[in-house]
């Protein structure tokens, strides 16, 4: 097992994909299992957390809370996941912010993380039917999902 560091960031990633018939479509989700202020959450109450979230310091699968703030969260998708992370974590220092294992801690110190935030923006009317392509294309999507049953999620 690779020995995830507690200083790796969840590495966040959002997109927004604009219909022209309703709201966008907006994802917004951490490339770990879960946001770190899950965890935090759970730790704060004495409740464990759900298996597959984190290890503890010593780099082992917890379900202790306060141990997984010790040790790393898990990406999703595994070693993929961690390729996700690791893209997000190069774009967002490309302007000169602190890479994870160099940025201060979020919840103690006086010293700000430093961190960077890579902003790719597209202007969809850009190219021709590309907004009635995306349309359909959620449209299809959304009728696919909603015909799916997804697993149980372990999202809190």
């Amino acid at each position: 097992m690779t020995r995830l560091l507690s200083s790796d960031g969840t590495n966040p990633i959002a997109y927004a994909v604009p219909r022209p018939d309703g709201p966008p479509v907006v994802i917004d989700q951490a490339s770990s299992q879960t946001a770190y202020v899950n965890v935090r959450r759970h730790a704060q109450v004495g409740e464990p957390i759900p298996d597959g979230w984190a290890v503890g310091p010593d780099g082992v699968a917890t379900t202790d809370a306060s141990a997984a703030l010790a040790g790393a969260l898990l990406p999703f998708g595994g070693h993929r996941g961690v390729n996700v992370a690791l893209l997000v974590e190069f774009l967002a220092t490309l302007g000169g912010g602190s890479f994870s294992l160099d940025a201060a801690p979020f919840d103690r110190g006086n010293e700000p993380p430093g961190i960077g935030v890579f902003l790719l923006c597209l202007d969809s009317g850009v190219l021709p039917g590309t907004q009635g392509r995306a349309a359909a294309h959620l449209e299809t999507g959304s009728a696919r999902i909603t015909a799916f049953a997804f697993p149980h999620s372990n999202e809190a």
